[in-house]
């Protein structure tokens, strides 16, 4: 047997003699190749390293094997932070039983890849929206070794999804409601779950205070009504500068926040306007997930504040010195406001909407953001547009069939939306004239007295009954909603903003404008002149 000589070189370098040199060419394609593969590591090294999204390893049970920088930035951990932990600790929790399932179908071969969005808790706290896209790579045996994640920070994205899908959905709900509580109440959840805020309340100016006309989250229902001292308070400052602002504890504590019974460790405000008019503001009170409200939850606060501003600005201006006129206008304006929002608000909408989501399916990013740019400034219009339309719309049935059918209408809706037993008594008449040939402006009082009365009722005195009663006689309307649920303190000054709302529209059309209430329940009755000629005795508009 022949032993060919290797020898190495003082530098450490390998080398054959020539004799042995045919018989030595497998090591130098070794050598090759192993440098090949050296080449090839530090080529994947680089591009997993540097890449523009995240790249994981993961091994089956969830631990991170490695995680590159981008994954890092994305969840702000650390490289070794992030190694001593799993998929599974920093997953939202409402997202991971789908994330498991879909590892559970990988590893049982259903699947060979999976794609979903979820939600990963950054190290801060703070909610972090993501596409994750996994495969998985097996051994010679078929034994699964580890997934292959990329991972995309979607959270921007997502922010002005909701934002577009919340502005649609107040839209909608005006379009086909005109009571403007319901309203309030609807932007005050959507605002709230914009922001991922603990809390949130819309505070109204009033002369020197403020009034919380809708609240969500952790501040309870008892504080809709409630006054609120704009004295160097935070919805003062906001008031009167016109600005958002974001607080810390040491600075909110002390103020509004103590009346509506809420501590909070950040607060951002933002000012509620119209046509450059500040009316109150919005106040949310911590994020759920932390950590502070940052510049977008501002913006998107705002774009909620734009249709807020627009919805209270119209029971606002129905001023004394505006009477008829301004109802009329108003209800004029409702009818077109109703076309122009189902006919080209809406369709606007619905067509950004349609771009997001079919650039969301897309994997060419320049697509995505080209279609995510043309898509915000579509949604800034609209927005704007929303801040004019949002308003309380005429009923249809009130201009079709007259008042007496709408009352019934609307009596049967809040039986069947609250599951609470409503009569509707309706009187003989002496009028020779047809109850449907009242004044438009009466017709628009009374049913607008009702609808509030009835809603009050089913919100806030859980009644297991409802009467509604209605008669015209002599020239005269009369209306009176009277329900057997608990009652409250009608000498309070803050009854509360829809209270105040009915008050001011019969005290407009020159009617009047009965409350008593007591633990048996409520009675709210009105009456008006059949033809708008304000009655005798009847406040008179200044």
């Amino acid at each position: 047997m022949v032993l060919a000589a290797r020898f190495r070189h003082h530098s450490g370098v390998d080398f054959v003699p020539a004799a042995a040199n045919q018989r030595w060419r497998p090591l130098a394609a070794q050598r090759s190749q192993a440098e090949a593969l050296r080449q090839a590591e530090e080529s994947f090294r680089g591009a997993f390293e540097n890449a523009a999204i995240g790249m994981a390893l993961v091994a089956p049970d969830g631990r991170w094997l490695r995680v590159n920088r981008a994954v890092c930035e994305i969840v702000g951990y650390s490289e070794r932070e992030m190694l001593e932990r799993t998929f599974q600790d920093i997953t939202h929790p409402d997202d991971l039983g789908t994330d498991l399932e879909a590892v559970r179908r990988m590893l049982s071969g259903e699947l060979r890849s999976y794609r979903i969005d979820k939600r990963y808790i950054h190290r801060d706290g703070g909610v972090v929206w993501i596409t994750l896209s996994v495969s998985v790579v097996h051994d010679p045996a078929g034994e699964p070794l580890y997934f292959v994640s990329q991972i995309e920070d979607i959270t921007e994205r997502k922010r002005s999804q909701m934002a577009l899908e919340a502005t649609v959905e107040i839209a909608h709900t005006v379009a086909g409601e005109t009571e403007l509580d319901r309203v309030l109440e609807l932007i005050a959840e959507r605002s709230r779950a914009l922001v991922d805020a603990s809390g949130l309340a819309i505070l109204l100016w009033d002369t020197d205070h403020f009034v919380v006309a809708a609240a969500a989250g952790k501040l309870a229902e008892t504080v809709v009504g409630s006054r609120v001292d704009a004295l160097h308070s935070l919805a003062g400052r906001v008031c009167t500068t016109g600005r958002a602002e974001r607080v810390q504890a040491r600075r909110a504590s002390g103020s509004e926040l103590d009346a509506l019974g809420a501590s909070a460790a950040s607060v951002l405000a933002v000012p509620l306007g119209f046509r450059g008019v500040t009316l109150g503001v919005i106040e949310a009170l911590d994020r759920a997930a932390g950590p502070e409200f940052g510049d977008e939850d501002e913006r998107l606060l705002l774009a909620a504040a734009a249709s807020a501003g627009t919805a209270i600005a119209t029971a606002q201006s129905v001023g004394r010195d505006r009477l008829r006129r301004t109802l009329r206008a108003a209800e004029d304006e409702r009818r077109r406001w109703a076309r122009e929002l189902h006919d080209e608000t809406l369709q606007a909408l619905a067509g950004v909407r349609v771009l997001l989501s079919s650039a969301q399916r897309s994997a060419d990013d320049q697509l995505f953001r080209q279609a995510a740019s043309s898509a915000l400034e579509q949604l800034d219009t609209e927005i704007e547009s929303l801040r004019v339309l949002i308003s309380e719309l005429r009923p249809a049935v009130l201009d079709e069939l007259g008042l007496r059918a709408a009352l019934v209408a609307l009596a049967e809706r809040t039986r069947v939306q609250h599951g609470i037993e409503v009569t509707m008594t309706t009187d003989e008449t002496s009028d020779p004239r047809p109850a449907r040939e009242l004044d438009p402006e009466v017709e628009t009082v009374v049913y607008r007295v009702v609808q509030e009365a009835l809603t009050n009722a089913a919100r806030h005195a859980r009644p297991e009954s409802v009467a509604v009663r209605f008669s015209q006689s002599n020239g005269e309307v009369r209306a009176s909603v009277t329900d057997d649920g608990s009652g409250f303190d009608v000498s309070r000054p803050t009854d509360g903003f829809g209270l105040v709302g009915m008050r001011e529209r019969v005290s407009l059309a020159g009617g009047r404008f009965d409350l008593s209430s007591s633990p048996d329940g409520t009675t709210v009755a009105i009456s008006l002149p059949a033809t708008g000629t304000p009655l005798a005795g009847s406040p008179q508009p200044d």
